[in-house]
């Protein structure tokens, strides 16, 4: 005779983080117990700093087959209309007799997952407007997000004068990101 030694485990998620937000996630997780399973409860914390700070909101109650002692199951998380950042998904899971293994007793049972807008970069400013006259400095402001940690804008000039991109490009400047941002506007 051998005692099973309880354990409970994230297996998967995917896609893999960091995704644009309206991305479905799939949460995979793995009990296994000398008592039978009863369920696995997937959730996740509105807080987008990564931490357990928010509202815990349940994506699902996943009941095991009667008698099981191993049992994989998943969840589906929905991210349209959830905030960008880092959002923090866990596990726990419970027995038919009542013990129940929680997510902050193991780091296995939970996952940061990173979401954000979808890519774009746009110019969202130019003073003064066009045109002016030649030798006139003129400021550009540009915005850029992305879910993927941002790194820099780069700022160029193509002198062509017909307004073409079949002139040589010359470098006005870079502007980087702070650490960890996702949404970020320079001039």
């Amino acid at each position: 005779f051998y005692r099973i030694t309880p354990r409970l485990w994230i297996t998967s998620v995917s896609p893999a983080s960091p995704q644009p937000i309206g991305t479905q996630v799939d949460i995979t997780a793995r009990m296994v117990h000398s008592e039978p399973i009863n369920n696995l409860q997937f959730y996740v914390n509105t807080a987008s700093d990564g931490s357990a700070s928010g509202t815990w909101v349940r994506l699902a109650t996943v009941s095991a087959p009667a008698g099981r002692q191993d049992f994989t199951a998943t969840a589906r998380w929905n991210t349209t209309g959830w905030s960008p950042g880092v959002h923090l998904v866990v596990v726990n899971g419970y027995t038919v007799k009542g013990t129940l293994l929680v997510w902050n007793a193991d780091a296995s049972r939970q996952y940061r997952y990173r979401i954000g807008p979808n890519p774009s970069l746009c110019i969202t400013g130019v003073s003064p407007a066009s045109p002016q006259p030649v030798g006139t400095s003129v400021a550009i402001t540009a915005r850029l997000q992305s879910y993927e940690e941002l790194d820099r804008i780069d700022f160029f000039v193509n002198s062509a004068t017909d307004g073409s991109a079949n002139g040589s490009w010359t470098s006005l400047g870079t502007q980087y990101a702070p650490a960890g941002a996702w949404d970020f506007t320079a001039t």
